[in-house]
């Protein structure tokens, strides 16, 4: 996952966001993490995979594979063939720095599937993920909740 998200040598945005709408992605300096983890999860936010091309959309299966071939073989096969049918439906939000060490956070999403990366806290060793299949959510928004509970 790391050298997915590396810096580009030339634009700094996270290598995985090489089409030129890499502004629509990256937020500004004045929007904080925080706000960018309280945006509506049911509106796609951040940049549209589709129109980026066929090489972006490998980076995207490649950020997929991290989370879904993770879980249960029996889920993964039903998330992967959702995920499959919706890549262009797929966007990606990345929040914060782009340098090692700088607090950042990202959310893919698209095709009912939700994932949440967010490193930005205690020097930025203290990573949270999240993903979610909202076809089947009970509601709630359980990374807005740890916050809320365990680092007020």
């Amino acid at each position: 996952m790391i050298q997915l998200l590396s810096p580009s040598p030339t634009t700094g945005a996270p290598e995985c966001l090489g089409c030129r709408e890499v502004d629509q992605t990256l937020t500004s300096s004045e929007r904080s993490i925080d706000v960018v983890s309280s945006l509506s999860l049911l509106t796609p936010k951040g940049l549209a995979i589709g129109p980026c091309g066929e090489s972006q959309t490998q980076l995207l299966r490649q950020l997929l594979g991290v989370y879904l071939d993770r879980i249960h073989p029996s889920l993964a096969n039903e998330q992967w063939r959702r995920a499959e049918s919706n890549l262009n439906e797929f966007h990606f939000l990345w929040a914060g720095g782009v340098e090692p060490g700088e607090p950042h956070y990202y959310r893919l999403d698209g095709g009912g599937i939700l994932i949440e990366y967010d490193n930005s806290q205690r020097d930025v060793n203290h990573v949270h993920t999240v993903w979610r299949d909202l076809t089947m959510d009970f509601g709630g928004d359980p990374l807005a909740q740890h916050y809320r509970t365990e680092h007020n």
